[in-house]
């Protein structure tokens, strides 16, 4: 299980683990608010990526976030969270900014397809509450977020 992963630590591993669910809570809440429909996109990604994803590293890790409980694991989260939005972003930006620490000692393949993977979730969450159908519109505090720029972009030179 997750085999390249035995060099992180457990905290390393934990975010790394718990990163998609906060990411959709950083976008889902980025205007103020968690609706419902961000919750129930965020649970079915999370559900897509168990079999989409083509890494079987990156497919486990979506694994572990999608049990029977997905959903309320993931709004537990978000009521765990700071209530004041500016107050929470910050939290979860700074939570996220952990990953450039850790991408370093991973190998680039996954890093780069990890990046990706959770960019596209922060773009499909933006995509729901707005516009004709929930589509065209992002509310501008997503859109300052949604191509999360305290993330890195993981560099070829990184191989571990």
């Amino acid at each position: 299980m997750l085999s390249h992963l035995s060099q992180l630590t457990n905290e390393e591993k934990d975010l790394l683990i718990i990163a998609p669910n906060l990411v959709a809570a950083l976008i889902a809440g980025a205007d103020g608010e968690f609706s419902d429909d961000e919750i129930k996109k965020a649970a079915e990604l999370i559900h897509i990526k168990t079999f989409s994803e083509k890494h079987e590293d990156l497919r486990e890790i979506y694994q572990i976030l999608d049990h029977d409980n997905a959903k309320e694991v993931l709004v537990d989260l978000m009521v765990s969270l700071p209530k004041d939005a500016k107050e929470r972003n910050a939290y979860l930006t700074e939570m996220l900014k952990g990953l450039n620490a850790i991408f370093p000692k991973l190998r680039y393949e996954f890093t780069s397809k990890y990046y990706k993977s959770i960019r596209q979730i922060a773009h499909l969450i933006a995509n729901v509450d707005g516009g004709f159908w929930g589509m065209g519109h992002i509310h501008y505090k997503e859109e300052e977020l949604v191509d999360l720029p305290m993330i890195h972009k993981p560099e070829k030179q990184q191989e571990a």
